[in-house]
């Protein structure tokens, strides 16, 4: 009897706050940027051992973004960071972000990297509990 009463809560009981872990944004990863919204489809965030690193793929909004300049590419760079990144890895300290265009796909759909146009690199760390760039030298 009681092992049927703690089955029918654990049941009805919503899962815990905890171990959903942070809750992503409706669309996803999705980011506004110089009136075009880039899908989360052609955003990739992946965890490294020192960072969170961000690619976006560009290309398919090539031509809707002609005439972005460089601080619509700062201000898509920091939202990459600071949106999907950030409470994704909310423990994360540093995030990489690299805007680029793959103008090739393989035969599955993949990257070219060979045929890759880097636009910017931007690094971003966390100060005082808020997303801050930072000035590299390359």
């Amino acid at each position: 009897m009681i092992l049927k009463l703690i089955a029918a809560v654990c049941l009805l009981a919503p899962p815990s706050a905890a171990l959903a872990g942070p809750s992503l944004p409706e669309g996803g990863c999705s980011i506004l940027a110089a009136g075009v919204l880039v899908k989360d489809a052609d955003i990739m965030v992946s965890k490294k051992p020192d960072h969170v690193h961000v690619l976006v793929d560009l290309f398919p909004y090539h031509d809707a973004m002609k005439t972005a300049g460089p601080k619509d590419l700062d201000k898509l760079a920091f939202n990459a960071a600071s949106g999907c990144a950030a409470l994704k890895y909310p423990d994360a300290k540093s995030i990489k972000v690299d805007l680029a265009e793959f103008s090739e796909r393989d035969s599955y759909g993949a990257p070219v990297w060979s045929s890759v146009k880097v636009l910017g690199k931007y690094q971003f760390a966390k100060k005082k509990g808020a997303w801050k760039p930072v000035n590299t030298k390359e």
